[in-house]
């Protein structure tokens, strides 16, 4: 009987030991529908927007503007004379595939109107629609539709200030109304742009405040602006108008005004030959440097804005000691 009772206890405690373990452990959780987090909103919707520009300084400052998602294709291919420049298939598909063409203007690249006409709308922007200052005189006799002379130098482009406070804003304005939804970016760039610009001007200025007042021959009349920014004379011109040989006339005029005026030096460019160049060097006795307004992709040292203007104040700076 005792026995029996004992294992009675026995069996009663496993029973209640069973009962309180399962009581240990929680039991699992219904099945729940699970949370899904709604998509963030896209983001503004882009343009496809596709921009060229006729010569490589301002298709560098262009890309800097619009930035790295936009591609900036620059026109003019190396070692071409802009002012003569003849389309080629290559530049007329790029120019037809553009939203935007960034242009310097009448007396440039005047090629390029005959890709701005027909085919998809294109934004224009023309740099010298944007000078705050009258442009220069040049020895073209060009006239407006009333027969008054017009002074029509295009090279605006070679004078820093002018880039920084003129035609930097008036591209950035127009890649704004392009792509609105980028705004505050392209003004950050713009200042971004315009402080580079204005600190490239200050240390021009000090790399040619020892030569200051000296001047040159060139092969052909691009430095007027860059002069009047810095305070040196360009005395004369080789090649009056573009692509065009001086008469024997004009060349010995400007072997005289390089002696009259004491001429430091003679400024050759890559697009143009320096064959008259030398011979004005031989008769004055002058050296032989070269500027380039233009500047190339394909030459370390000259393939972007600031670097060919620090390239031609150096050469400068050399050249009028």
């Amino acid at each position: 009987m005792g026995t029996n009772w004992a294992r009675v206890e026995s069996v009663f405690g496993l029973v209640v030991f069973g009962m309180l373990a399962a009581g240990c452990h929680n039991p699992a959780p219904p099945p729940t529908t699970p949370v899904v987090s709604a998509p963030p909103p896209p983001p503004p919707s882009k343009t496809a927007l596709t921009v060229v520009a006729t010569i490589l300084p301002v298709a560098d400052i262009t890309q800097q503007l619009a930035g790295p998602d936009v591609k900036v294709v620059n026109l003019l291919p190396p070692g071409v004379n802009v002012h003569t420049f003849a389309v080629t298939p290559d530049t007329a598909k790029a120019a037809e595939d553009a939203t935007m063409v960034v242009r310097i203007g009448p007396g440039m690249d005047n090629w390029v109107d005959k890709l701005t006409t027909g085919g998809a709308p294109k934004t224009v922007v023309t740099l010298v629609d944007f000078n705050k200052t009258p442009l220069k005189c040049t020895d073209e006799d060009v006239v407006d539709s009333a027969g008054k002379h017009v002074d029509n130098d295009p090279h605006v482009w070679l004078d820093p200030v002018r880039m920084r406070d003129d035609f930097a804003p008036a591209i950035a304005d127009a890649l704004m109304k392009a792509e609105p939804a980028d705004e505050a970016g392209i003004k950050e760039r713009l200042a971004k742009v315009q402080k580079t610009l204005g600190d490239l001007n200050d240390d021009i200025a000090k790399e040619l405040q020892p030569v200051k007042g000296n001047g040159f021959i060139t092969s052909h009349g691009a430095w007027n602006y860059f002069t009047d920014r810095y305070g040196l004379k360009e005395l004369a011109a080789i090649e009056p108008q573009p692509d065009q040989d001086p008469s024997a006339g004009w060349l010995k005029e400007v072997i005289d005004k390089a002696k009259s005026e004491h001429a430091k030096a003679v400024f050759t460019e890559p697009e143009i030959s320096d064959k008259l160049a030398q011979t004005v060097a031989q008769e004055t006795g002058l050296k032989v440097g070269e500027l380039d307004p233009l500047g190339s992709a394909a030459i370390a040292g000259r393939d972007s804005y600031a670097a060919l203007m620090k390239y031609n104040a150096d050469q400068l700076a050399k050249g009028l000691q």
